[in-house]
Parts: structure tokens; sequence; C-alpha cells
């Protein structure tokens, strides 16, 4: 059974730290992104509560009057 042979692969030159300005730039707009991504998740959790207490009161009262 013949194997092949594996080609080393190049790292990059840069550090891991260090990014180009183009990279920063995403990485903030990335933040940016997730900061709203977050907010609006919030805010859909808001509600599924609120709905979720308003149909637990109707059922209560539903069960109070049976």
């Amino acid at each position: 059974m013949k194997r092949m042979k594996l080609k080393p692969v190049s790292m990059p030159v840069q550090g891991l730290y260090q990014k180009s300005y183009d990279e920063k730039e995403h990485t903030v707009l990335d933040e940016s992104m997730n900061d709203a991504l977050s907010i609006r998740m919030f805010e859909n959790l808001k509600m599924a509560l609120f709905f979720s207490r308003i149909q637990n009161q109707l059922n209560d009262g539903e069960r109070q009057n049976v």
C-alpha cells in the first residue's frame, strides 16, 4: 500500500496577536454586531417571559372557574 507524502504547511509570517488594519476593523464590527444580537436576544427572552406569565395567569383563572 502506497502512502502519500504530506507537504509541510506554511505558517503565516504575522504573529498570533498581530492583525492588519482591516482585520481590526472587522473585529470591531463583529463586536458591535454581537452586542446588537445580544440585545435582540434579551428583548426576545423578555417578551417570551411576559407571554408565558400571561398564559400562566389565564390557565390559573380557568382552573379557578372550573
